[in-house]
């Protein structure tokens, strides 16, 4: 059966007010932060407390955060159609997904409640914890446990993303959700692709090459996300 991947990035989440990492307002959380100093590779050693600190506070906010309709609309369609079917992929590091109860969601850059040990990899649920008062590693016990996201400075996401996208064929479909296009070359993930594919954007970027896409839809992703869902319906509907 046909396949429907949705690939997400921040500012599919940014309606649900989570900052995103990279913009010229209130949602850029870089505005307030500098990327080197709180979620790099660097930083990590050199200012361990000061970035378990900053994603301390970064899951406390999650907590109170909800999904929004796009969250809600693409989970829906997951339980409706199975997980098997519509494959949920995102960089994001929140749980809206989640919460919005989708069945199955891939995250390509790690989930901000969990840590991971360093040395022996264990990876742990930490939502009710500090890593920065309790960051000893449950096996090992060494001092070596960290967000389980990756920073700036460490592994890409296009190898993850590519052994993803590996086991769809030209009949499936993707979906495209909400990105500048400045952190992952999103032109290149769908140009090697070669199947058709949408795009769902608050606005045109001069990042992202429009003539890739088969379908375009710009604006707010909690309102197309239901009408790029529907037209699909269509195409499929007419396809057999």
């Amino acid at each position: 059966m046909e396949k429907i991947v949705f690939l997400s990035w921040a500012w599919i989440s940014a309606e649900s007010w989570i900052p995103t990492f990279r913009g010229d307002d209130w949602k850029a959380l870089w505005n307030s932060f500098n990327v080197y100093d709180v979620s790099s590779a660097k930083a990590l050693i050199e200012n361990r407390d000061t970035v378990l600190k900053f994603y301390d506070d970064r899951r406390k906010e999650l907590i109170w955060k909800k999904p929004n309709q796009a969250h809600i609309q693409i989970a829906n369609l997951q339980k409706r159609l199975w997980a098997d079917t519509v494959k949920i992929l995102t960089w994001n590091v929140d749980d809206l997904f989640e919460k919005a109860w989708a069945k199955e969601v891939k995250h390509l850059h790690g989930k901000m409640w969990e840590a991971k040990c360093s040395d022996c990899d264990i990876v742990i649920n930490i939502w009710d914890k500090s890593l920065l008062w309790n960051d000893y590693c449950p096996r090992c016990h060494n001092k070596t446990l960290r967000p389980n996201v990756v920073m700036f400075g460490e592994a890409s996401s296009v190898r993850p993303i590519a052994k993803e996208l590996e086991h769809f064929t030209e009949k499936d479909h993707l979906l495209v959700i909400w990105t500048s296009g400045a952190a992952t070359d999103v032109n290149a993930i769908v140009d090697w692709m070669t199947w058709k594919s949408t795009l769902i954007n608050l606005a045109q970027t001069p990042k992202i090459d429009w003539n890739l896409f088969t379908q375009i839809y710009y604006g707010r992703a909690s309102l197309m996300v239901h009408t790029a869902i529907m037209d699909l319906f269509w195409i499929l509907k007419e396809k057999k």
